[in-house]
């Protein structure tokens, strides 16, 4: 058909629209599927883009056909889905859009289509094959996908050098500009950049992650013969799950330190002597606190050790005024006489009535302040306005305090 003529049967069609618009939608319609038969696409497509086009192709099968064959995929998807709402068991349709999914990698999309056209149809070739050979597809997609998540079981035995490097890569490929669909072509240089590490080492990972299946050489490359890889898809959400369980590396490194020369070089042993001779009464929470000091002291927990530290000192303190049948504490603050019940002080409290009355010596009063000053600077207010953070060599002193005062106080 010509052009003049296709036109000229336009034009005839919009006159009739004006005085019977079901008529000339009859007319559109023989028109679209006449110019399909002589396969003429771009006529098609440029009669549905008129007003009249427009209006009357909602559902029209041979139009969506032209959009396909054009390669407007997207436009063939669409009307063939309105067609499906109207009449969801049209084959041709069901066939038609199967091939849209299944190059817009909706695999298993496009397998839930095909499989319904062929429980209509089994006897016709063309559905039958495309049935076929996306059941194929999907055993390779599937067998495939059972690799990939086999592969990442090998991330736990992985070091955390590795991990952080594969961390590295995968956020430096997602925001890389060519990466596309899950794909990138990577040169060989480029990869210690994207694991921002030298080039010997990037080349060693890059060859265990290939081997492993971390990465995938999907065997094609650019006008340049750069390389397309592919990253396991499994890979970033099993590495998030194992940080998610990752245990914290100051007890696998400590760990070994809970041994019999450590604990004899912090005077565990000798001090867990003293404190047996303590009262039941106070014995067993001297016992209690002194074990779980030591451990947080041996992991390096600066808050738990600070803590412990402070609650240690005053347990000692309010020990030794019991002891010696000492119920109330009295000392002068600020010119004012303060007295209160051995179970109502606090640490100050104690500090205060130790040196008044020179129990002891000023060192026993120094080194308890200390832990009295860091146990108050923990508060997590003061924490957050402080511009010195919490170290490790605070709980250092600490611990160094209360070992002196429990030698001080039980003999």
């Amino acid at each position: 058909m010509t052009l003049t003529k296709m036109r000229s049967m336009m034009k005839e069609i919009n006159a009739l629209a004006k005085n019977d618009e079901k008529k000339a939608k009859e007319e559109f319609i023989q028109l679209i599927r006449d110019l399909h038969s002589e396969r003429e696409f771009e006529k098609i497509l440029e009669l549905s883009r008129t007003a009249n086009g427009k209006k009357f192709k909602t559902d029209i099968f041979e139009i969506a056909y032209a959009y396909r064959e054009l390669d407007y995929n997207n436009e063939a998807e669409k009307i063939y889905k309105e067609i499906l709402k109207k009449y969801p068991d049209n084959v041709a349709v069901l066939n038609n859009l199967t091939l849209i999914l299944e190059e817009k990698n909706g695999i298993r999309d496009a397998f839930y289509l095909i499989e319904k056209a062929y429980a209509l149809e089994p006897e016709d070739e063309v559905v039958k094959n495309n049935y076929q050979r996306i059941e194929e597809k999907i055993a390779e997609v599937e067998a495939s996908e059972r690799m990939q998540k086999n592969a990442c079981l090998n991330l736990e035995d992985e070091n955390e050098f590795v991990r952080a490097k594969l961390n590295e890569f995968i956020y430096n490929v997602e925001k890389d500009p060519g990466y596309k669909n899950e794909e990138i072509y990577i040169a060989n240089w480029k990869f210690k950049v994207l694991m921002k590490t030298n080039e010997g080492i990037a080349d060693s990972l890059k060859i265990q992650w290939l081997e492993k299946g971390y990465i995938i050489d999907l065997g094609k490359r650019d006008s340049r013969y750069v390389k397309c890889y592919k990253l396991n898809p499994f890979l970033k959400k099993s590495l998030e799950e194992i940080k998610q369980y990752e245990i914290n590396k100051n007890w696998i490194e400590n760990f070994e330190s809970v041994n019999k020369l450590t604990l004899m070089k912090i005077d565990y042993f000798k001090n867990k002597v003293r404190l047996n001779k303590a009262k039941s009464k106070y014995r067993d929470m001297f016992l209690r606190d002194y074990d779980e000091i030591v451990l947080n002291y041996i992991f390096k927990n600066s808050k738990s050790t600070i803590i412990l530290a402070g609650s240690l000192v005053e347990m000692l303190l309010i020990y030794y005024c019991e002891k010696k049948k000492v119920k109330i504490i009295s000392y002068t603050r600020n010119n004012k006489k303060v007295s209160k019940n051995i179970y109502d002080v606090q640490l100050n409290d104690l500090l205060l009535y130790f040196d008044e009355n020179n129990i002891f010596s000023k060192q026993l009063f120094h080194l308890g302040n200390i832990t009295r000053i860091y146990r108050n600077f923990i508060h997590p207010g003061r924490e957050l306005k402080e511009s010195n953070k919490l170290a490790f060599s605070q709980a250092e002193i600490c611990y160094q305090s209360l070992n002196e005062i429990i030698k001080t106080v039980i003999r």
